[in-house]
C-alpha cells in the first residue's frame, strides 16, 4: 500500500480513534466529504447529497434514524462515530479497521455501537478491532491477536480465551512470574491510613468508604461521566463535596 487512496481502492478503510469529522458540517456533508455530487461549474447538489447520504445510512444501518441535516457537533458521540463508519463504507469496502471506536463513549452509547459493529460481518465486511477494553474484545471478536512491544505473541479463539490469559500475554506474566508477583503483593506491609473518607457525597457521586494507606497507590478508574474525576477533585479541593467525614493523617 502506497497511500490511503491505494488502500481504499483495494477495499480497506480506517476509522481513527480521534475522529475526523468536520464539526460545522452536517452529517450528510461529512458522509460524502470529498465525493460530493456536483451540478455544472462544480456546484454541489445539496438534494442529491442528502439523498445519497441517507441511502448509505439506510443501506448499512437501516435500524438507525440519525438527523443527517444537523451539524455533527450537535449529535451524540455514538451517532458521530456511526457517521464516520458510514463514510468509511461508502466505497466497495471489504475490510474495515476500527481504532478504539468506543474510547470516548458512555456505557449506553457503547452498547449501541457494539450492536452496529456486530451487524457488519453479515454484510460481507471484515473487521479489525483495535481496543484496550478486553470486555469489548471478548464480546465482539471471533479471533484475538495479542501484540507486545510490536511483536506478535499469539492469535487465539475469543471463545476459548479468558481476559486473565490475555492480560498475562500482554504483560508477559505466566506461571512462576505471576505467582511471584502475587506473593510479593500479599507479603507487602502497609502502614496506617493516610486518608480515610466515610459516607462521602460530591455531586451525584456517593462513596460509603474509601481509604489510602501509607505505602500504597490507589487507582480510580471509570467510564466517561462515571464521576471518578469529580470524586478525586472533591477529595483534593473540596469542590462539590456536600456530605461525609474526611480524616487526613489522623
Amino acid at each position: 500500500l502506497h497511500n490511503p487512496g491505494d488502500a481504499l481502492r483495494k477495499g480497506i478503510a480506517h476509522v481513527s480513534q480521534e475522529g475526523s469529522l468536520v464539526p460545522g458540517l452536517s452529517g450528510a456533508q461529512n458522509i460524502l466529504l470529498g465525493d460530493e455530487p456536483k451540478l455544472g461549474l462544480g456546484i454541489i447538489s445539496q438534494s442529491k447529497l442528502r439523498y445519497r447520504a441517507r441511502d448509505l445510512l439506510t443501506r448499512w444501518f437501516p435500524q438507525l434514524d440519525i438527523d443527517l441535516d444537523a451539524s455533527v457537533e450537535s449529535l451524540p458521540m455514538a451517532d458521530q462515530k456511526v457517521i464516520e463508519i458510514v463514510r468509511a463504507l461508502r466505497g466497495d469496502i471489504r475490510l474495515l479497521i476500527l481504532d478504539e471506536p468506543t474510547a470516548t463513549l458512555p456505557a449506553r452509547e457503547k452498547e449501541s455501537l457494539w450492536s452496529i459493529i456486530r451487524s457488519l460481518p453479515a454484510k460481507g465486511v471484515g473487521i479489525v478491532l483495535i481496543s484496550h477494553f478486553l470486555s469489548e474484545i471478548k464480546a465482539l471478536s471471533d479471533r484475538v491477536t495479542v501484540l507486545r512491544d510490536g511483536r506478535h505473541i499469539a492469535t487465539l479463539s475469543a471463545d476459548g480465551t479468558s481476559e486473565a490469559q490475555l492480560i498475562d500475554m500482554m504483560l508477559q506474566r505466566s506461571g512462576k512470574a505471576a505467582s511471584a508477583d502475587t506473593s510479593a503483593q500479599t507479603s507487602k506491609t502497609l502502614g496506617e491510613p493516610v486518608l480515610d473518607v466515610r459516607d462521602w457525597k460530591a455531586g451525584n457521586v456517593r462513596v460509603k468508604e474509601f481509604s489510602i494507606r501509607a505505602g500504597e497507590i490507589v487507582g480510580i478508574i471509570g467510564l466517561t461521566g462515571a464521576g471518578h474525576f469529580g470524586f478525586a477533585r472533591a477529595l483534593y479541593t473540596g469542590t462539590g463535596a456536600v456530605a461525609g467525614s474526611y480524616r487526613f493523617c489522623g
